[in-house]
Formats: structure tokens, sequence, C-alpha cells
């Protein structure tokens, strides 16, 4: 983690995220552009289940229950 804000990987964590969540599934490229020499990449992955693992991701990471589960009891 040091290492990580040593070198500046602002947009590490994201791309984490990103690879993450589209584990197994394709997707499409809308643009790439470097500019300033930097890429920035704009896609769309369609996440089916997209809710679910949203709720069953926040809870683990609470360490609890999903919030439907909390409220009925």
């Amino acid at each position: 983690d040091d290492e990580i804000e040593e070198v500046g990987q602002c947009g590490l964590n994201s791309v984490l995220a990103a690879l993450g969540l589209g584990a197994g599934r394709t997707g499409r490229l809308i643009s790439y552009e470097a500019p300033f020499g930097v890429g920035y990449a704009t896609a769309f992955t369609p996440l089916h289940g997209g809710p679910e693992l949203a709720r069953a991701s926040i809870a683990e990471a609470l360490g609890g229950p999903p919030a439907e589960a909390a409220l009925k009891g």
C-alpha cells in the first residue's frame, strides 16, 4: 500500500474494481484518447445481477448480512 501511494497510482483502485467486476464478461470500448500522455477510456460492460452483487459486496465489507436479511430479522 505504501508503494502504491508513493508512485501516485491515482486510478489503480478504480481499475482493479473494474477488472474484478468485469471478470468473465465482455465489454465494448466506446472511446479512448491520450491527449496529455495519460490514457482515458470509456467502455461499457453490462453487469447482469449487478444490484445483487453490489449488496453482497457491501454486506461483506461491513461484515454483516445484506440489508434485506437484516430488516427481515
